[in-house]
């Protein structure tokens, strides 16, 4: 990675946004993506699972969350699309 793309992925603030779970070039959303596709029809296995472990019982919860993840939109703060919801004092 060269100089100017480490950049553009740093806030003014100094945070790493593609380390960030909103980012859309992100690995978070990447793993996610392929995680949503690899459990797809998992719901009915989480189910009859939750019978023998209760942890499964928040298995919609976990399938939300990782959907979220899944969609990440935001472009970083230094794009276009930014939904960082981290208020930068050094961005303003």
């Amino acid at each position: 990675m060269d100089g100017k793309e480490t950049a553009a992925r740093l806030a003014p603030c100094g945070l790493d946004c593609s380390r960030c779970a909103d980012y859309v070039s992100g690995e978070i959303k990447e793993l996610s993506a392929r995680l949503v596709e690899f459990l797809s029809g998992y719901t009915r296995v989480a189910r009859v699972k939750a019978d023998i472990n209760p942890v499964f019982a928040g298995y919609p919860q976990f399938e939300e969350v990782l959907q979220s993840f899944a969609q990440a939109a935001c472009s970083g703060c230094r794009g276009n699309n930014v939904l960082c919801p981290i208020e930068c004092v050094a961005g303003t």
